[in-house]
């Protein structure tokens, strides 16, 4: 009994990590809607919002690229990197807002981040090639092709970069540190108790 004591701190370490690797992989999964037997339907928060955030990705992008274009089809390099940037940093703080706070920061942080990187590769060849088509009112709907391409992502893609990122490993042994806090100091309690 009293060696099983001192293994207070490594299992408060170990709940620590496991709780925070849980709730991230909660995060993607179940990545289709289950019902349970006892009632309600689950899915992950991602693959449950991802109509959300892409409808509102693409009203972003449709805004900011409207707004940007000066009605030329050849746009200056200039104009085309301010575009990139300033939807990039519009769909980045769109998204981390979306992200309900019970998430981590570092992972709304990083979530943001990885659609961020995705609108600044894919937007200047985007934009380039359709300017003229957003001259007229029968032009090309880039607000329906952004939503689709967020759509079409693949979210185990994304839950892999996330997974693996350093910051997601920070957050797991920040945990498991305060697990191993919170177990010394049951350890401690114990020890004063009997002693």
């Amino acid at each position: 009994m009293k060696l099983l004591v001192f293994l207070l701190p490594l299992i408060g370490a170990l709940s620590g990590w496991f709780i925070v690797a849980a709730l991230l992989k909660l995060l993607f999964w179940p990545g289709q809607p289950v019902k349970l037997a006892f009632g309600p339907t689950v899915q992950g928060f991602i693959p449950k919002k991802r109509e959300q955030l892409a409808a509102g990705v693409g009203e972003i992008i449709q805004g900011q690229i409207q707004s940007a274009v000066s009605g030329k089809s050849d746009m200056a390099p200039d104009i085309l990197d301010r575009l990139t940037e300033t939807a990039a940093e519009a769909v980045r703080e769109r998204v981390y807002d979306r992200i309900p706070p019970v998430v981590p920061k570092t992972i709304r942080l990083k979530i943001a981040s990885l659609v961020e990187d995705i609108v600044k590769k894919e937007i200047p060849g985007f934009v380039t090639a359709l300017a003229a088509n957003m001259q007229s009112e029968s032009g090309l709907n880039l607000s329906r092709w952004a939503a689709q391409a967020l759509r079409e992502y693949d979210l185990r893609e994304a839950e892999g970069k996330i997974l693996r990122s350093p910051e997601t490993l920070y957050l797991k042994a920040g945990a498991a540190a305060v697990g191993l806090l919170a177990g010394t100091v049951q350890l401690l309690v114990v020890y004063l108790a009997y002693a």
